[in-house]
């Protein structure tokens, strides 16, 4: 009896823990769905921030009942018969739990879960990507970017080519934490293989712009220097006139009357170098830009070189600059004799045209034995180291030479060559290479800095024209030419046996004129056609890049908006998939990036080479006595190396925009980077609208 009462007790309890294990709740299953929305949550803020270091993983908390059996497919296999005894087994002990499981700083990856929430996988040509030690950091800081810091040598170094002070390298701290879920999650968002940094306060140097180049030191304006070439082959710029260089003239420039055209020639000056050296004793004005910021245009007169000025490509930082330019003489001649060039045509339309005879006659006839008694002759006169003997000499020693030095100005590299081009009546930049860069800068191929640099080196001109100190040289150097070009003057140089009473230039009707009037009227109008002819150009690149930076503006602010909005997606499932989609995209695109780069890295050594070659080339000319210089250029095969050199800074450009343009894509899909560079845009497309307010207040002075 007591046997089968004892085995009775044992079947009961043995189905009541039967029944017990096939009621309890799945609780493993409820806690996996819970994880997967964690996941979610967590997949949202991978990008975020942290503090050093990461999180702890959050203690197991406390229960009163020991942890539910692990929930799989198969039931529970039935419990195994009693053992046979005479006692009853004693009740199970259920008052203290189990310890809890001991806290590591690597806690368990998270439970597999089939949810299809999981976050995509990286291309299958990389595994995922932790954050790179250093040494990783340094190779990867090579990857161009937008901003461009600049080598010695005036290219693009690939140790310096970053997105815009190495703030940003990688994926974001957050990706480093330590929680089980972000710890799986991050490796699938893979690092930026850029360093982003802020878009430089400083502007860029406009000598390094494709398909242009700064006047060298000593070159006093671009036609001059492009008849250095004759003989050479073509010149490195379009239109080039191709005069033979005379021996006895610094520079020539031709007026090409038909059947009859003359030669006109300059003096020799001193560089920027030599100008404060050899005169010593004269006041210094050198004029640079009075911040090196971006955002600021206007000019300021230095009485010594700045120390806070970097040099510019290859050639110092600075030019002695004629105000009045010396191609203006020519000019002139064209506009007053109504001839038309060979290139373009007349800019200034005179009231009155005079006959070119006059100017064929006498420009280069010997007149030195008559130069020294002129009736008027302006203050300072003194050609000492080359003496005149012809008009042609008396007027350009009137616009400066190494005896006539009162009425020089050092300038600025960038802004003189830009002067010399709005001067002459040609667009500082080809318009449509300007607003391709336009393109290029607002959709992040190049940095914003390198077309609005441009922009203000033009408005730097005519601030620089307004600077009291620049006012007064040029207007002395005009009034000097109109002492040489009076009618005293011009009776007393043409008074021959022949002409007793000199030989005044007439005009069509055979009425006597006075050039010395007529440079005035002229030089009037020059400077009207090279303030509104300026101005129009800026205010066109202006109204051209306007709408393009504000549609890019829109697409960034839209990206942020999307990006933002992901949060706000209740279904945790369409949330994260919105989140995957936009990470698998992004390294997608990184992948591509990194392509790029190997191209951009290879065009950047191709070009540090070049211009190594030319710039020693250059140093040989320079070197040279001026007679032998275009000898000299034969000799070391000039214009091929500057032909390779052009090249090879077009090459460069043409990588650098596929590469930073590739990683503009990049940075609008990434929330962590993607709020800074917003924030730059919209104070690019704010300096533009800034340059337009300023643009009407630009102006020149008068001739006298």
């Amino acid at each position: 009896m007591k046997l089968q009462v004892l085995h009775s007790i044992v079947l009961l309890l043995s189905s009541s823990t039967l029944l017990q294990a096939l009621t309890i709740p799945a609780s493993g299953s409820f806690e996996r769905r819970g994880e997967v929305s964690q996941v979610g949550v967590e997949i949202l803020n991978v990008e975020r921030r942290v503090p050093k270091g990461g999180s702890k993983p959050p203690k197991p908390t406390k229960s009163s009942s020991p942890p539910p059996p692990p929930v799989t497919n198969n039931p529970p296999p039935p419990p195994p018969p009693p053992p046979a005894t005479s006692k009853p087994p004693p009740p199970p002990v259920t008052s203290n739990p189990p310890p809890p499981p001991p806290v590591t700083s690597n806690p368990p990856p998270p439970a597999p879960s089939s949810s299809k929430i999981q976050p995509a996988p990286s291309s299958s040509k990389s595994s995922p990507v932790s954050v790179p030690s250093s040494s990783q950091k340094s190779a990867s800081s090579t990857s161009v970017a937008f901003s461009s810091s600049t080598s010695s040598s005036g290219s693009v170094s690939s140790s310096a080519s970053v997105i815009s002070s190495g703030t940003l390298t990688g994926t974001p701290s957050a990706t480093q934490s330590s929680t089980s879920s972000v710890s799986s999650i991050a490796s699938s968002v893979k690092p930026l293989p850029f360093t982003w940094k802020p878009q430089p306060t400083v502007a860029f140097d406009v000598c390094k712009l494709p398909g242009f180049e700064c006047l060298p030191d000593g070159e006093p304006d671009y036609e001059s220097w492009e008849t250095e070439y004759s003989g050479e082959g073509s010149a490195p710029f379009e239109n080039s006139t191709q005069l033979t260089k005379r021996q006895d003239f610094d520079r020539t420039y031709s007026v090409d009357f038909p059947g009859n055209p003359i030669m006109l020639g300059s003096k020799d000056y001193f560089t920027a170098g030599q100008l404060y050296v050899k005169k010593p004793s004269l006041t210094k004005v050198i004029a640079d830009y009075a911040t090196n910021n971006i955002r600021r245009h206007l000019v300021k007169i230095f009485d010594r070189y700045p120390a806070d000025r970097p040099a510019t490509s290859g050639n110092g930082r600075y030019a002695t600059e004629h105000i009045v330019e010396l191609q203006t003489i020519q000019k002139f001649i064209y506009a007053v004799t109504g001839t038309k060039p060979k290139l373009g045509k007349n800019l200034v339309q005179m009231s009155t045209i005079v006959d070119s005879t006059w100017f064929q006659n006498w420009m280069r006839e010997d007149v030195q034995a008559k130069i020294a008694t002129r009736p008027n002759i302006w203050s300072g006169y003194n050609p000492v180291k080359q003496p005149d003997g012809t008009i042609n000499d008396l007027l350009f020693e009137a616009l400066g030479s190494q005896d006539n030095v009162e009425d020089f100005a050092i300038c600025e590299l960038g802004i003189n060559s830009f002067k010399a081009k709005l001067w002459s009546g040609s667009d500082p930049v080809v318009t449509k290479d300007w607003q391709k860069m336009a393109i290029e800068a607002a959709d992040g191929s190049i940095p914003a800095s390198e077309h609005l640099s441009q922009l203000r080196t033009a408005m730097a001109v005519y601030d620089y024209m307004m600077k009291p100190e620049i006012v007064a040289r040029m207007q002395n150097a005009i009034a000097n030419v109109k002492t040489e070009l009076g009618k005293d003057n011009i009776l007393h140089l043409t008074t021959t046996a022949t002409n007793p009473n000199g030989d005044e230039p007439k005009d069509k009707n055979g009425q006597a004129v006075d050039l010395g009037e007529l440079w005035i009227e002229y030089m009037d109008k020059h400077l009207n056609r090279f303030k509104t002819d300026g101005k129009a150009w800026i205010d066109k690149q202006i109204k051209h890049a306007l709408p393009l930076y504000q549609a890019e503006l829109k697409r960034l602010e839209k990206a942020d908006a999307d990006m933002k909005a992901e949060k706000n997606i209740a279904n945790s499932q369409q949330r994260q998939a919105a989140v995957n989609t936009r990470v698998t995209k992004a390294n997608q695109l990184i992948t591509q990036h990194n392509n790029l780069n190997t191209a951009l890295t290879a065009a950047d050594n191709k070009l540090k080479q070049v211009e190594a070659t030319y710039n020693a080339a250059k140093a040989q000319v320079a070197a040279a006595p001026k007679n032998q210089q275009k000898a000299v250029k034969v000799q070391v095969s000039f214009q091929a190396k500057q032909t390779a050199w052009t090249k090879a800074k077009k090459d460069y450009w043409v990588a650098k925009v596929a590469a930073n343009k590739k990683a503009r894509e990049v940075i609008a899909l990434r929330p962590d980077f993607l709020p800074p560079y917003l924030k730059q845009a919209r104070a690019d497309f704010a300096q533009l609208r800034n340059f337009q307010k300023v643009l009407p207040t630009l102006d020149v002075p008068k001739a006298e």
